[in-house]
Protein backbone atom coordinates (compact mmCIF):
# COMPACT_ATOMS: atom_id res chain seq x y z
CA UNK A 1 0.00 0.00 0.00
CA UNK A 2 1.39 3.64 -0.91
CA UNK A 3 1.72 6.13 1.78
CA UNK A 4 -0.99 8.31 0.36
CA UNK A 5 -3.31 5.29 0.04
CA UNK A 6 -2.62 4.54 4.34
CA UNK A 7 -2.65 8.50 4.85
CA UNK A 8 -6.20 8.64 3.67
CA UNK A 9 -7.88 5.39 5.25
CA UNK A 10 -9.89 6.15 8.21
CA UNK A 11 -8.69 5.44 11.40
CA UNK A 12 -11.20 2.87 11.44
CA UNK A 13 -10.35 1.48 8.54
CA UNK A 14 -6.36 1.48 9.37
CA UNK A 15 -7.88 -0.34 12.97
CA UNK A 16 -9.58 -3.30 11.06
CA UNK A 17 -6.06 -4.04 8.38
CA UNK A 18 -4.09 -3.65 11.82
CA UNK A 19 -6.50 -6.38 13.49
CA UNK A 20 -7.03 -8.66 10.20
CA UNK A 21 -2.89 -8.50 10.20
CA UNK A 22 -3.09 -6.53 6.61
CA UNK A 23 -1.05 -3.69 8.07
CA UNK A 24 1.42 -3.73 10.68
CA UNK A 25 1.90 -1.17 13.38
CA UNK A 26 5.37 -0.19 12.35
CA UNK A 27 4.31 -0.26 8.86
CA UNK A 28 1.77 2.23 9.79
CA UNK A 29 3.94 4.16 11.42
CA UNK A 30 6.96 4.19 9.30
CA UNK A 31 4.81 5.51 6.54
CA UNK A 32 3.38 8.04 8.16
CA UNK A 33 6.64 9.55 10.04
CA UNK A 34 8.06 9.46 6.57
CA UNK A 35 5.25 11.39 4.98
CA UNK A 36 5.92 13.75 8.17
CA UNK A 37 9.12 14.31 7.52
CA UNK A 38 8.22 14.83 3.77
CA UNK A 39 5.60 17.61 4.76
CA UNK A 40 6.72 19.11 7.75
CA UNK A 41 8.84 21.85 6.32
CA UNK A 42 6.08 23.12 4.11
CA UNK A 43 3.61 22.92 7.57
CA UNK A 44 5.57 23.79 10.40
CA UNK A 45 3.10 21.79 12.38
CA UNK A 46 4.77 20.31 14.98
CA UNK A 47 6.80 21.84 17.78
CA UNK A 48 8.39 18.85 18.53
CA UNK A 49 8.92 15.30 16.06
CA UNK A 50 9.64 12.09 17.86
CA UNK A 51 9.90 9.93 15.29
CA UNK A 52 11.74 6.81 17.43
CA UNK A 53 9.55 7.20 20.35
CA UNK A 54 6.97 6.38 17.82
CA UNK A 55 8.47 3.89 16.12
CA UNK A 56 9.56 2.27 19.55
CA UNK A 57 6.09 2.31 21.14
CA UNK A 58 4.93 0.93 17.44
CA UNK A 59 7.39 -2.06 17.53
CA UNK A 60 5.71 -2.93 21.17
CA UNK A 61 2.23 -2.76 20.32
CA UNK A 62 3.79 -5.50 17.41
CA UNK A 63 5.40 -7.63 19.54
CA UNK A 64 2.03 -7.64 22.18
Amino acid sequence: MGDAELAYLSLDEVAKRLRARDLSPVEVTQTMIERTERLEPLLGAYITFTPEAALEDARRAERE
